[in-house]
């Protein structure tokens, strides 16, 4: 095979992959539920917003006790709270940012996308002050 025709082929194939990448990023997502989770040792109450295109769609308070060890000291229990879609109607497409808001001060946001259609997250208050976020990984899907 000739360099031309090499290069041309390659050159193709990345385009047609392109195309389909950039399609995925522009689908509608679910999002199945929220887990919190409190890894501090402090009680923690913050008030979640969720936004679905710009439109709030949820916003309640929530209280988390504190994260403690097994009185073996074998096991850290960090304590959770599950939003199921039910209550933001998540099972409707679309795109959605997540709002923590912790008392009067820390404020945190997350967005979810397609690559994470029909999933849950989890969003958790670290020892450090932090907030973590991630994509759950159960596959456990209410929508």
């Amino acid at each position: 095979m000739k360099r031309r025709a090499l290069l041309s082929l390659g050159a193709g194939s990345i385009v047609g992959i392109a195309g389909c990448s950039a399609l995925n990023l522009n689908e509608d997502t679910t999002l199945a539920f929220i887990e919190l989770r409190n890894r501090t040792e402090e009680s923690q109450t913050l008030d979640v917003l969720v936004r679905r295109d710009g439109e709030l769609v949820h916003w309640s308070k929530y209280t988390l006790p504190s994260s403690r060890t097994t009185d073996d000291g074998a096991h850290t229990i960090i304590p959770s709270e599950r939003i199921l879609a039910d209550e933001y109607d998540g099972c409707t497409p679309g795109v959605y940012m997540i709002d923590l808001r912790l008392g009067e001060g820390q404020r945190y946001s997350v967005e979810r996308t397609a690559a994470d259609r029909g999933q849950g997250i989890w969003m958790s208050l670290e020892p450090d002050g932090s907030i973590t976020d991630g994509i759950h990984a159960t596959g456990d899907s209410h929508c």
